[in-house]
């Protein structure tokens, strides 16, 4: 596996959002990934309201959907960020802070020659388990 570089990818790819510091008023900050529609962010929050959840999508249409959506609800633990999640994550959060995360796209690339391709097996993983509580997950 290649090696995790921060310095080419705050390089590479300018980040739009802060860290929403409504985020810390919870005991635990779970982040997904790729979040889409926000089905997935909008369901958990509302089942799991002790637990803080930044919901980050890249593409802008996926995003409006879900924007529209969380909107229409009074959810005070979910953070939807239009913003890239490798960037974001690898600027904002710091070692041993994250309970949780959800990598919710799929990345096919069957082929083996395009495993390095594969989201768990990019250099990224390296920062996701540093930002990881010890039992985090």
């Amino acid at each position: 596996m290649r090696k995790f570089n921060i310095e080419q990818i705050n390089k590479n790819i300018p980040i739009s959002n802060g860290f929403p510091k409504e985020a810390i008023k919870n005991a635990y900050l779970d982040i997904e990934i790729g979040a889409g529609t926000g089905m997935f962010a909008l369901g958990y929050g509302r089942h799991n309201p002790n637990r803080s959840l930044i919901s980050i999508e890249k593409t802008s249409n996926k995003f409006r959907k879900f924007q529209n959506e969380f909107k229409k609800g009074s959810l005070s633990n979910v953070f939807p960020l239009h913003d890239n999640g490798i960037s974001w994550v690898s600027k904002y959060l710091e070692e041993s802070t994250v309970d949780r995360y959800f990598f919710l796209y799929p990345n096919p690339n069957p082929k083996n020659k395009d495993l390095n391709k594969r989201f768990h097996a990019m250099p990224f993983m390296e920062k996701v388990i540093q930002t990881l509580k010890p039992q985090g997950e």
